[in-house]
């Protein structure tokens, strides 16, 4: 399964029963009855393309000659980076018809046939396969290639060239290029239920542009370059940008469904929503039924793979398989416009398409529980009556009429305490995970003994006297012990 920039195989076929001239004549019968084209005729050799339709894989095979060796080369030709094992296929599907053209075709037959041919043969000063091979310079050009915009490949290399941008620039703010924090994630976009549900669900779209690590980043990119050079030159610049942010879209709220309290991100949700549409698009007959099975059993592969990778690790399986789900939908949409594009218009498909997944998408944003968020909210507002109360006990001794220090106290200093009692307590009917319920018990305990020393507080003052101090001593060492429990969650 050759992997690169350009994947390709390459078979050596000894040619010594036979003369050069005899064999070209070979080649190009032996091409005809596989109906490639050939685009390519010289005394150097021949090439041919595997296929004309946009919706099949297609190779270009190349015969080149070394002293008494034919050189048999087949590259991939839609930008790919991974044949999947087409291009062996493809050679070794040509070496055995042209085994059956040899046993076929006299000496006579196939020299006559060279003389015909010999008439198309490009000049000799005109011949590319006299060409030097490419230098380290162009092969460099060639790679660097995948991050230009063309007119085949326009969103692909932009989505690459995001994420790379994204994360130099986290690594440039200071963030583990190897193992970023949860916080870090979350200040750059990532998605966790209590902030996204909490107003702030532009993190389902933004996560799908943000990476847990380079190891993390280059795995995604490369998918993503693979399946996107083959999927948008198929299905046009429009549908491929549309399906992989409503793909994305689908996986994030999957994962927000899914998990009550991980931080996610990555491209890995839309990527997988490219496969599945891709997946789709195999079900129909888009695509040559001679090149859908061996794509087929590929594609179901690369799936299983990673889905069953991802039960080994850290590994946010949830946002796969809703991006894989809402990918195949996609396609299954898409299949009638690309079968018929005379009779289905593409824009208005996208748009409905784009209303059915983002009203699907807020039903659901819409449904999932968000406690967490909940809890937060409620503890803002804790803090902030706790620290009015706290902020009368420092300035009591600068009040100097008896009758407004004990109104303050009954208010402020001893109403805010009952309030934060009562904040705490509604808490209760939350669905709270085991570390929040003991924070919560000991947060109940330290504003009881608050309430406890205030109302000492309250009685020391309207009875003029210092007889409760060292019970309000007591109630300090207590208070200062659990607020140290606290800290600990």
């Amino acid at each position: 399964m050759p992997i690169g920039p350009t994947p390709k195989h390459t078979e050596r076929y000894p040619i010594h029963t036979f003369t050069k001239e005899e064999f070209l004549a070979l080649f190009y019968k032996t091409a005809q009855t596989l109906g490639w084209r050939v685009v390519h005729m010289s005394n150097a050799g021949m090439i041919a393309h595997t296929s004309t339709d946009a919706f099949t894989w297609n190779a270009e095979i190349k015969i080149t000659f070394e002293e008494n060796t034919a050189v048999i080369q087949s590259s991939s030709t839609g930008g790919e980076m991974v044949d999947w094992g087409k291009n062996e296929t493809k050679v070794n599907e040509f070496i055995s018809t042209l085994n059956t053209m040899i046993a076929s075709s006299s000496k006579e037959e196939l020299h006559a046939m060279y003389l015909l041919l010999k008439e198309q043969f490009v000049a000799e000063k005109e011949d590319i396969l006299l060409l030097p091979p490419p230098t380290v310079a162009e092969h460099t050009k060639n790679f660097f290639s995948i991050f230009l915009p063309n007119k085949q490949q326009f969103f692909t290399p932009l989505l690459l060239n995001i994420n790379i941008l994204i994360f130099i620039l986290m690594i440039s703010n200071g963030v583990d290029i190897l193992s970023p924090t949860s916080e870090s994630i979350l200040a750059w976009g990532g998605s966790f239920r209590p902030a996204t549900l909490s107003g702030e669900w532009w993190r389902l779209i933004t996560s799908c542009f943000v990476h847990i690590g380079i190891i993390h980043l280059l795995m995604n990119m490369y998918a993503l370059v693979n399946i996107g050079m083959i999927l948008e030159p198929m299905i046009g610049k429009a549908r491929f940008i549309t399906a992989y942010l409503l793909a994305g879209l689908t996986s994030s709220i999957t994962s927000l469904w899914w998990h009550d309290y991980a931080v996610s991100a990555g491209a890995s949700g839309a990527i997988f929503g490219m496969y599945g549409l891709f997946l789709a698009l195999l079900t129909s007959n888009l695509i040559h039924k001679e090149e859908r099975k061996s794509l087929l059993s590929s594609i179901v592969f690369f799936i299983i793979y990673n889905l069953l990778f991802g039960m080994l690790g850290n590994i946010d399986n949830s946002g796969h398989i809703g991006g894989l789900i809402g990918g195949m939908v996609i396609g299954y949409a898409f299949i009638p416009g690309l079968l018929k594009p005379q009779n289905i218009r593409t824009y208005p498909t996208i748009a409905l398409l784009i209303l059915v997944i983002l009203a699907a998408s807020f039903f659901v944003y819409k449904s999932i529980p968000n406690d967490i968020g909940i809890y937060n909210e409620k503890m803002k507002e804790l803090s902030l009556l706790e620290s009015k109360a706290l902020e009368l006990e420092s300035n009591i001794g600068t009040m100097t009429s008896k009758a407004e220090i004990l109104q303050e106290l009954t208010t402020t200093d001893i109403g805010n305490w009952k309030k934060c009692i009562e904040v705490i307590n509604t808490t209760d009917a939350l669905d709270l995970p085991g570390t929040y319920l003991k924070r919560n018990r000991l947060i109940k305990e330290y504003l009881q003994l608050r309430l406890e020393k205030s109302k000492l507080i309250y009685k020391a003052v309207s009875e003029n006297t210092f007889m409760y101090d060292t019970e309000m001593n007591h109630y300090d060492q207590k208070i200062e012990v659990i607020m140290k429990e606290i800290s600990q969650y």
